[in-house]
């Protein structure tokens, strides 16, 4: 078992995983890389249940590399893991996401690193799931 694995499987939804990476993400640039690749690696559902952490995150980091960095380990998480559904349908766990996610973007300042970041991944996914219909249309 690797060391990201490992941690995500002690933290076991106790939240404090999030306190540690988030004293990481404040820290030197090593620490920001640990930080960042933790977040990564985190079960699917972490953040879509930790919208308030996430708006401190985005907040917190600065412009350029270390934001867009962040976003897109924490996008890489939102779409991690397998999916299961059926031909022609888009997947249960993306449509959830989708609809957490427009949630997540309704419930901020408009404008704010937050909201941008949720509506961003609405829309991204959004597009993911026609692309995969129409494939799924293409084949029959």
């Amino acid at each position: 078992m690797d060391w990201l694995t490992l941690f995500w499987s002690l933290d076991a939804g106790s939240g404090h995983a999030l306190d540690v990476i988030a004293k990481r993400l404040a820290s030197d640039a090593r620490h920001r890389a640990a930080a960042k690749a933790l977040v990564g690696a985190a079960p699917r559902t972490t953040f879509l249940k930790a919208p308030e952490w996430v708006r401190v995150q985005l907040d917190a980091a600065q412009p350029g590399d270390a934001l867009e960095h962040l976003k897109g380990a924490l996008y890489g998480s939102l779409n991690s893991g397998l999916k299961q559904g059926v031909p022609g349908q888009p997947f249960p766990e993306d449509v959830e996401l989708e609809r957490q996610a427009r949630n997540h973007a309704a419930a901020v300042p408009p404008g704010s690193r937050a909201a941008d970041f949720w509506t961003k991944i609405a829309a991204r996914v959004a597009h993911e799931m026609q692309r995969e219909v129409d494939l799924d249309e293409e084949e029959e």
